[in-house]
């Protein structure tokens, strides 16, 4: 049957498995011993009279529009960033720092200086395997240290995603949007980054809004060995000084 309904036997319905035994024996008549009749069929296997289709009672009722407004607007919007590449320096850091943390995602704030990420650092957290927690107390202190000359060029916020998709999971898309309330929605670039190097970089206008950023490596890193290893224990530093975890015990 098409159409949901209920076989009525004049004192009772039948189960759906009745319902169905019954259809499939009327409509294989070519096995009765009897000449095909739908009444006598349904009496002789089931002892009530024929069956009385009851169609369910419907009603039309008007939708209730979703609110897309943002959506539309946001289809005319243009990030103000289109491009950011790496320097050297700052493409080292954000390397070390999601390859100290090992299993461990972890987040931080970019330096963007025309264009280009000059520096990227981290913001006091809690660490876990995937997520991060992070409060508005923990950015507000990162932006009480920076001289205020500099406070304007902190704007990408960054995270890790250890082996996963590069794509901002839903409580990213919260995440963002609380930070867009910090930041008098205004919007931000923000970019996911896995230890396969695949980056994610959009800029953030609200949660329904959001558009790419092409996110350019450098070729190749002209950094001295000891240069390298500066930034290398200065990411370790970082990590031991902001990057805290949860440890259970049993007992």
């Amino acid at each position: 049957m098409k159409n949901k309904s209920a076989w009525w036997t004049g004192n009772r319905f039948l189960t759906k498995n009745e319902e169905k035994d019954l259809l499939s024996k009327i409509e294989e008549k070519e096995e009765l011993k009897e000449p095909y009749n739908r009444h006598s069929v349904y009496n002789k296997y089931y002892g009530f009279n024929t069956p009385v289709l009851m169609p369910e009672k419907e009603t039309i009722q008007p939708i209730q529009p979703k609110n897309c407004l943002n959506l539309i607007k946001g289809l005319f919007l243009k990030p103000p960033l289109e491009e950011l590449s790496f320097n050297e320096k700052a493409w080292l850091k954000i390397l070390c720092y999601i390859n100290l943390v090992g299993s461990l995602e972890v987040t931080g704030l970019g330096k963007i200086e025309n264009n280009i990420i000059t520096d990227v650092k981290l913001l006091n957290q809690i660490v876990a395997s995937a997520h991060v927690q992070c409060t508005e107390t923990a950015i507000s202190d990162f932006i009480a240290e920076l001289p205020k000359n500099e406070i304007k060029y902190w704007q990408l916020d960054w995270h890790s995603h250890v082996n996963m998709s590069v794509n901002p999971s839903s409580t990213d898309y919260i995440n963002y949007e609380l930070m867009n309330e910090i930041r008098g929605k205004s919007g931000f670039p923000f970019l996911v980054i896995n230890k396969k190097q695949d980056i994610n970089c959009k800029w953030y206008f609200c949660d329904d809004v959001s558009k790419d950023i092409k996110v350019v490596k450098p070729d190749n890193i002209a950094l001295s060995e000891a240069e390298l290893v500066a930034i290398y224990q200065g990411c370790e530093q970082d990590i031991i000084k902001y990057c805290k975890q949860k440890i259970h015990y049993k007992f």
